[in-house]
C-alpha cells in the first residue's frame, strides 16, 4: 500500500479498497503551509468508475497531521476537487462535486472552509435544493410560468418554438389555448461552477437547475443562481434564467 493516506487507515483498521478520486494542493488551513487535499472513495477496483463512502482528507505536509471530512452516505461518479478563495484571501476553501449518474443529471456538491482545524460547511447540494424549489406550469399562448415556492421570483418562458409537439400532444390548440392543466418541473442542482471575478479577488459560484417541460427530454432552459460570500455566509446574489437555443 503506497498511497499517501496509508498511515491514516492503518491506525483506523479500515479496509483498503479506497482510492484517490482527485488530489489538489494548497493552504486550506491558513497557516501558510501547503496542504495535501484528497478526495477519497471506496471502489471495487482501480478501474471502477463508481465510488461510495466518499470523504475529503487533508494532510499537513509538515506535521503529517490528518483531518477527515465525511460527505454523508453518498455515492457517484467523476468526483472532483477545486480549491480557491471563496471566503477569504488568506486561505483556500474546498469545493467538491460528484455526479449522481442518474437521468436527471444531479450532482452532490459541497463547499468547506477550515477554521481552527475544524471543517465548516459553507454550501451543500441538499440545503440548496431544499430552498431553491420552483413550479413550472404551462399557460395560454405557449407560455410556461416558473415560480419559486415562496412566490418572490417568477419567470415566463415562451415555448412556441415547440408548439407543434405540444399541439400534437393535445396540450394546446392551434391558437395557443391550453387544453388541459400541464406541469413541467425544475430539477435539483445539476452543476456548480466557480466564477473568478475581478471585484475583490474572491471566487463566486453559479448553480444551474434544469427546467423541463412535459418530460425529462423536453429541455426548456435552466435556473441560474449566482452565489457569493457576504461576509458571514454563502448567499444568493442574483437569479436568472437561461433559455434553450432553438
Amino acid at each position: 500500500m503506497n498511497h499517501p493516506y496509508y498511515p491514516f487507515y492503518k491506525r483506523s483498521s479500515q479496509p483498503y479498497n479506497y482510492y484517490v478520486l482527485d488530489f489538489k494542493q494548497g493552504d486550506v488551513t491558513g497557516d501558510r503551509i501547503i496542504d495535501d487535499v484528497y478526495l477519497i472513495g471506496r471502489k471495487t477496483g482501480p478501474s471502477e468508475i463508481f465510488a461510495d463512502n466518499i470523504f475529503i482528507l487533508i494532510r499537513n505536509t509538515i506535521t503529517n497531521k490528518y483531518l477527515k471530512i465525511s460527505l454523508k452516505d453518498i455515492g457517484g461518479y467523476n468526483g472532483q476537487l477545486f480549491l480557491n478563495y471563496f471566503t477569504s484571501e488568506n486561505k483556500l476553501d474546498i469545493l467538491t462535486s460528484i455526479d449522481s449518474g442518474g437521468s436527471g443529471g444531479y450532482i452532490f456538491t459541497y463547499l468547506y472552509g477550515i477554521k481552527d482545524d475544524t471543517p465548516i460547511l459553507l454550501f451543500d447540494w441538499e440545503t440548496f435544493n431544499g430552498t431553491s424549489m420552483y413550479s413550472a406550469k404551462f399557460k395560454n399562448a405557449f407560455k410556461v410560468d416558473i415560480i419559486h415556492e415562496d412566490e418572490t421570483t417568477k419567470f415566463i418562458i415562451d415555448v412556441s418554438s415547440n408548439k407543434k409537439m405540444y399541439i400534437d400532444m393535445g396540450i394546446y390548440d392551434e391558437q395557443g389555448t391550453l387544453l388541459k392543466p400541464t406541469n413541467g418541473g425544475v430539477l435539483g442542482i445539476g452543476a456548480l461552477f466557480p466564477i473568478v471575478t475581478n471585484y475583490n479577488g474572491l471566487c463566486e459560484l453559479l448553480a444551474l437547475q434544469r427546467i423541463i417541460g412535459v418530460n425529462n427530454s423536453d429541455n426548456l432552459g435552466a435556473i441560474q443562481t449566482y452565489l457569493k460570500w457576504d461576509g458571514e455566509k454563502i448567499a444568493i446574489d442574483r437569479i436568472q434564467t437561461a433559455i434553450m437555443e432553438v
